[in-house]
């Protein structure tokens, strides 16, 4: 019953629109599961984008010294992109799969891979 209320008052207070923030006001996201959930998008949380791209020095660094095969990137990358996909992250995403083929591009050492 109370949500009914409220949406009648948003209808008879400002003829039925949405009270959105005025234009150049500070929008304040909602965390929600990883994401900051705004009024029509969601963009990833600041400490999600820095553990990626620290997970992304790590894969460098162990692709080339051999202990990480290239199946083990590419399985760990498309799980991240599945979760990302639930965001507006589009460009994000692009950059983050030409570092995966600049770490597969480089060539590495032989060695036997070790879990991590």
């Amino acid at each position: 019953m109370f949500g009914f209320q409220v949406f009648e008052s948003i209808r008879t207070t400002n003829d039925g629109k949405i009270p959105y923030p005025e234009r150049g006001e500070k929008q304040i996201g909602v965390p929600l599961l990883g994401f900051r959930a705004f009024y029509h998008f969601r963009i990833l949380k600041k400490s999600n984008v820095r553990r990626v791209l620290g997970r992304l020095e790590l894969f460098r660094s162990k692709y080339a010294a051999g202990e990480i095969e290239q199946s083990r990137i590419l399985l760990s990358n498309s799980g991240w992109q599945g979760y990302v996909m639930m965001g507006n992250t589009f460009k994000l995403r692009q950059q983050v799969h030409k570092e995966i083929e600049g770490i597969l591009a480089q060539p590495k050492s032989e060695k036997t891979e070790q879990s991590f």
